[in-house]
C-alpha cells in the first residue's frame, strides 16, 4: 500500500512540475532574448544550465508514469544535480524573470498595468521559481521511495544511461540557447533553396529513416515513449516563443497549421484520439511540408538566431511526429472511413480560422488598431500572400463588403480547396504507403 501511495504523489508531482514549467514559459524572461541583452548574462555556462534543466521536462513523465528504470536513474543522477544548480544559481535567474526587457503575455496591451507588473513580481516569481525545481526534486526523490533498487547503476545501464542524455538535451534544446551560448548569430545564412535549408530538409529525412529503423521492431510501449517525448519536446520549444516575441497579438495566437498542432499532438497522443491525430496527418503535415519547403523567415540572421530555430524545431516536430506515429504503428493505418473524420475536421477548423480572422480584422479598421490583425492561411494580407504565390494578389481584388466586414470569397474559396486538395493527396498517399500494422494496444497514460 505505501508503494502505491509513493506512486500516486509522484504522478501528482510530475503533474504539477509539468504545468508549472509550462507555465512560465509564457511569462516575461530575459533570457529568451538571446544576444539582444548578453551583457546581462555574459556567462555561456548559464544558458547551459537553463537548457539542461529542460531535460526534466521529458524523462520525469516516462520515469513516473512508465517506470523506466534508465528514465529514473537519468532523473535521479541527472536531473537531480541540475536541479539544484540552478536553484543555486537563483538570484542570477530571478534577476531575468523580474527585468523590465522581459516580454511574454504581460505586454499584450489591453492587460491592465497591475496584471503585467504581478507576472514581474519578484515575490510571485521567485515562489513560482521554487515550486518548479521544488516539485522537480520531490518527484525524483519520490521515484526513489517507490523503489529504492534505481539507486543501482549496474556497468550495462551504464551505456543506455549515458547514451540517452546527449539525445534528450538535443531533442530539447531551447530556442535561444545556442545563440545565448556561443554569443553569435553565426556567418551560415538561413534562407530559402540554400545550402542549410537543403541540409535541415534531408536531415529531417534521416531522423525519420533512422528513428523507424531503430524502433519498428521495438515494443509497443517504447514507440508510444519516443512520439511522446518528441511531442512534449515540441510543446515546451513552441511555448518558449512566447516569451522572445512581445506583445501576443491576434497575428501570434497559435492559430495556423504548424502552430496549433503543437497542442493537438500531444492531446492526441495523451487521449489516443484518432480525430486528432488524422488532422496532424492530414493537415498538419502537409501545412509543415510547405512551410518547410518555402521556408517563410527573415533571412536576415544567421542561422543560430533564436527564431530560425525557433521555425526549425517546430516544424521539424510537426512534421516528423506524426508521421512516425503512423509508421510506427502507434495509431492504426489509414481506413477509408477516415476521410469523412478528414473533411469535417478541416472544415470545421477553416470555418474557425475564417471566422475569428475576418472578426479580428474587422476589428482593426474599426478600432484602427494593429493588434487585431491577422493573416491564418494566408487568407487576409494581399502583399503576402502575392509575395508567396504571384496569382493569389490578384485574387483580394474580388471582395464583399457588409458594412465594415470584407470578405475575399474567391481567394478563401480557394484556399479551402488547395488545403483541401493537399490534405486529400495526403490521405491516399499515405494510406497506400503504411500498410495494416498491429495498433498500438496500452492505456492513456491520463487515465
Amino acid at each position: 500500500m505505501r508503494k502505491e501511495r509513493w506512486i500516486s504523489l509522484s504522478k501528482g508531482m510530475v503533474l504539477c512540475f509539468m504545468i508549472l514549467t509550462f507555465l512560465n514559459t509564457l511569462l516575461p524572461d530575459e533570457f529568451v532574448r538571446g544576444l539582444l541583452y548578453v551583457s546581462v548574462y555574459p556567462d555561456p555556462w548559464r544558458m547551459l544550465l537553463r537548457w539542461l534543466s529542460f531535460v526534466s521536462f521529458l524523462v520525469l513523465p516516462v520515469a513516473t508514469f512508465f517506470n523506466r528504470a534508465t528514465f529514473q536513474r537519468i532523473a535521479i543522477y541527472f536531473c537531480l544535480p541540475v536541479a539544484i544548480l540552478c536553484l543555486l544559481d537563483f538570484p542570477a535567474t530571478l534577476a531575468g524573470y523580474t527585468s523590465p526587457l522581459g516580454t511574454g503575455l504581460c505586454d499584450i496591451r489591453y492587460l491592465p498595468n497591475g496584471v503585467r507588473l504581478f507576472m514581474k513580481n519578484e515575490i510571485f516569481r521567485g515562489i513560482l521559481f521554487f515550486a518548479i525545481h521544488l516539485s522537480e526534486i520531490g518527484a525524483i526523490l519520490l521515484l526513489i521511495l517507490r523503489d529504492p533498487s534505481v539507486l543501482k547503476l549496474g556497468k550495462r545501464d551504464i551505456l543506455p544511461f549515458l547514451g540517452l542524455i546527449p539525445l534528450l538535451s538535443f531533442s530539447i534544446v531551447p530556442t535561444y540557447a545556442l545563440e545565448g551560448i556561443f554569443h553569435t548569430y553565426t556567418d551560415i545564412a538561413f534562407k530559402a533553396f540554400t545550402p542549410a535549408h537543403f541540409v535541415w530538409l534531408a536531415c529531417m529525412i534521416l531522423e525519420i529513416t533512422v528513428l523507424t529503423l531503430i524502433f519498428r521492431r521495438r515494443p509497443e510501449e517504447d514507440r508510444y515513449i519516443l512520439v511522446l517525448i518528441l511531442s512534449f519536446s515540441l510543446l515546451l520549444q513552441f511555448n518558449q516563443l512566447f516569451a522572445a516575441l512581445g506583445e501576443l497579438t491576434c497575428k501570434r495566437m497559435p492559430l495556423q497549421l504548424c502552430n496549433i498542432a503543437t497542442y493537438l499532438l500531444p492531446i492526441a497522443l495523451l487521449k489516443k484520439n484518432r480525430s486528432l491525430f488524422l488532422f496532424n496527418l492530414l493537415i498538419n503535415v502537409p501545412g509543415g511540408v510547405i512551410a518547410a519547403i518555402v521556408l517563410d523567415v527573415g533571412g536576415n540572421e544567421g542561422l543560430l538566431y533564436w527564431s530560425n530555430i525557433h521555425y526549425i524545431v517546430e516544424h521539424n516536430n510537426v512534421i516528423v511526429v506524426p508521421l512516425l506515429c503512423l509508421i510506427l504503428g502507434v495509431f492504426a493505418p489509414i481506413k477509408k472511413r477516415d476521410f469523412k473524420d478528414f473533411v469535417r475536421d478541416f472544415t470545421v477548423y477553416y470555418l474557425i480560422v475564417f471566422v475569428l480572422g475576418t472578426l479580428f480584422n474587422t476589428l482593426k479598421v474599426v478600432l484602427n488598431s494593429d493588434y487585431f490583425y491577422c493573416n491564418y492561411l494566408f487568407m487576409f494580407d494581399q502583399e503576402t500572400a502575392a509575395r508567396l504565390i504571384p496569382f493569389a494578389g490578384k485574387l483580394f481584388d474580388y471582395q464583399l463588403h457588409i458594412g465594415p466586414v470584407t470578405i475575399y470569397p474567391l481567394l478563401q474559396a480557394l484556399i479551402y480547396l488547395a488545403f483541401f486538395a493537399i490534405g486529400t493527396l495526403a490521405f491516399f498517399v499515405l494510406k497506400v504507403a503504411v500498410r495494416e500494422r498491429k495498433p498500438l494496444a496500452i492505456a492513456s497514460i491520463t487515465k
